[in-house]
């Protein structure tokens, strides 16, 4: 059995790692059963009860007890480390470094990390870090994120029906979270002389309406981004990047040869192979848990 312990799942909170990881636990669960938890709830009990035959998947775990990780690092148990971030630096921010190098004095959960049967990254940029960091002797680049089969449809139908507005503003996201840099967007834009919109949290659709009726999208993470689920969306409807060389996708080449496609076509490009990228990165996972 495969169990997948993150500290939240979709229903807990929207975000992109939850999304990610409901798309990615809905195409294990046609090939393995997969039990959820969440990682507070994880106990000492809880693990003692695995079994050799057991295959974890590990991703964002702040929530994970200590002992629970002192103890994984030491039990022999199968687990891989589904980075979403940069769990393993204090800081969790390796901007702060000179050319992305962490310092091992910064570094964190080290036994747990080394003990993984492999860390898994989403983009060549987030592994780079980490393997410079030497975080495990095997970091993988599954170089995507996942999209559910639903939430990939209703991309592909706001692409077809885009319709930019007579004066395209950029769009912003509005986010709370400091490292998305909202205010950092909101001065690019007035510097430049651009109209903007922001973008508010709503459901899948909306937001998506929202900014395929935009020129551009402005985005300049205070650290890098593991991926960006927001850039290659918006990418695919077809609106301009004002982006900062924090961006994990922009490090991936299938992914860079198809925003060079006109916009009218550079949608198409991007979900089919967005498609068959994530069909190899199950494979990769299905190969790991194999062992």
């Amino acid at each position: 059995m495969l169990i997948f312990i993150a500290d939240f799942f979709e229903e807990h909170y929207r975000g992109g790692a939850e999304h990610n990881d409901a798309a990615l636990i809905n195409l294990f669960n046609t090939r393995i059963p997969v039990l959820r938890r969440r990682a507070s709830k994880v106990t000492l009990d809880f693990l003692h009860a695995l079994t050799p035959d057991h295959r974890l998947i590990i991703a964002n775990h702040c929530h994970l007890a200590g002992d629970c990780v002192e103890y994984l690092a030491g039990s022999g148990l199968f687990y891989l480390i589904y980075e979403h971030d940069y769990h393993y630096i204090a800081t969790r921010n390796p901007c702060l470094y000179p050319d992305l190098k962490v310092p091992e004095s910064v570094l964190i959960n080290t036994a747990f990390y080394q003990h993984a049967q492999a860390v898994l990254c989403q983009s060549s940029l987030h592994t780079s870090i980490a393997v410079h960091a030497g975080v495990n002797r095997k970091v993988i680049n599954l170089g995507t994120n996942f999209w559910s089969p639903s939430a990939i449809n209703t991309l592909r139908a706001t692409m077809h029906r885009a319709d930019k507005c007579t004066s395209p503003p950029i769009s912003i996201i509005d986010s709370s979270t400091p490292v998305k840099n909202t205010k950092g967007s909101i001065r690019y834009c007035e510097k430049k002389g651009f109209d903007y919109i922001l973008i508010p949290s709503t459901d899948y659709p909306q937001y998506l309406e929202l900014l395929s009726s935009s020129q551009g999208l402005a985005f300049f993470p205070l650290w890098p981004e593991s991926f960006s689920r927001l850039t290659l969306e918006a990418a695919c409807l077809g609106l301009d990047l004002h982006v900062n060389d924090r961006i994990g996708a922009l490090s991936e080449s299938w992914f860079t040869e198809c925003i060079k496609h006109p916009p009218s076509h550079r949608g198409i490009a991007i979900l089919e192979q967005l498609v068959c990228r994530q069909k190899h990165a199950l494979e990769t996972l299905l190969e790991l848990l194999r062992c």
